[in-house]
């Protein structure tokens, strides 16, 4: 009986040429072990055909009437994003690339049961930030083995993305106010990333806060006490405020978040005080650009002070003015 033999293959991955400046694309697993899928060296790349990495699609609600043509937009809304990746994945042999395939699969595995879940998207185009996504894996890599699809050591699949929240996050900003200056510092918010935190200002009146996002971002307060009752916090240019009717001792704690998905005011890690929440507060978010805030805090002492965080948030992956300064 004859035996069939098929002679080793070389690798077929992309060649060598001279560089160029492309995104880093980065998937990090809900156990946090991040995967560069854009470096050819490292078996992975991210081939022409990517989709949902800019404007989010919307929704518009109408209605109509009998009697009008057309109709009336009642409101409109961003839905959730849907990002699909056409991904290559190969090997120096065919051992290389079937492990390298499994890996993929590992880290975009999204049921908890398995220790996988929700994991986080991150384009960072040249000399620009990182924006980032929170999304579940849901197809793509079912394991098309045509000819077009698979080889001896690579394969290509198209792999979809969903996330719920349909806008990139940026890098995390936090800003500190005191009764008097303090020097720069940084905050460890989990190794190896730290927070920076720009020079403390005194806590008053028409406070410059900018938002570098082009969406409306969501902040987190955390107020130290002490503080007197009726502490109110104003965005001028929203026209909208919030005010808290709670004393606060020198040792209390007050963190007062905004998100709409996270909303909750805590005292001290474990007591609810919406209650104290002055009825028709409106905890408002950062318009983008600049915005003026008046922090109104009565009984203030030494150990007073105001901290402020939040992610920028956009609706593109693609950093325009970053780029555009770094060619000036």
């Amino acid at each position: 009986m004859p035996i069939l033999y098929t002679p080793p293959q070389s690798p077929t991955g992309p060649p060598i040429t001279a560089e160029k400046e492309t995104a880093t694309v980065t998937w990090t697993s809900r156990s946090g072990v991040e995967t560069i899928i854009s470096d050819w060296r490292r078996g992975f790349l991210i081939t022409a055909g990517a989709k949902g990495l800019g404007m989010p699609q919307y929704q518009l609600y109408l209605r109509e009437s009998g009697a009008l043509d057309g109709d009336v937009v009642t409101g409109v809304r961003a839905k959730p994003r849907e990002i699909f990746l056409p991904i290559a994945v190969f090997g120096a042999d065919r051992a290389e690339a079937l492990a390298r395939r499994a890996r993929l699969a590992a880290v975009l595995d999204p049921l908890s049961v398995n220790g996988g879940g929700e994991g986080i998207l991150s384009v960072a185009e040249p000399g620009a930030q990182p924006r980032s996504i929170r999304a579940y894996y849901t197809e793509g890599m079912e394991g098309t083995e045509g000819k077009d699809e698979a080889g001896w050591n690579w394969a290509k699949f198209g792999i979809t993305l969903h996330a719920s929240e349909p806008y990139w996050q940026g890098v995390e900003t936090s800003m500190r106010w005191g009764i008097g200056g303090a020097e720069e510092t940084f905050l460890p918010i989990g190794p190896p990333k730290y927070l920076k935190v720009r020079t403390a200002q005194v806590i008053g009146t028409s406070m410059p806060i900018s938002c570098p996002g082009d969406v409306r971002s969501y902040p987190r307060w955390t107020i130290r006490g002490p503080v007197a009752s009726g502490a109110r916090f104003v965005n001028q240019t929203l026209g909208v405020s919030w005010q808290l009717n709670r004393a606060l001792a020198g040792t209390d704690v007050v963190v007062v978040d905004t998100r709409p998905r996270a909303r909750t005011i805590v005292l001290n890690g474990t007591e609810n005080l919406w209650p104290s929440l002055q009825p028709a507060s409106d905890l408002w978010p950062l318009a983008p650009g600049e915005n003026v805030v008046d922090m109104e805090v009565g009984g203030a002492g030494d150990t007073t002070s105001v901290e402020l965080s939040f992610v920028p948030l956009y609706k593109t992956a693609y950093p325009n003015a970053a780029l555009t300064a770094r060619k000036a």
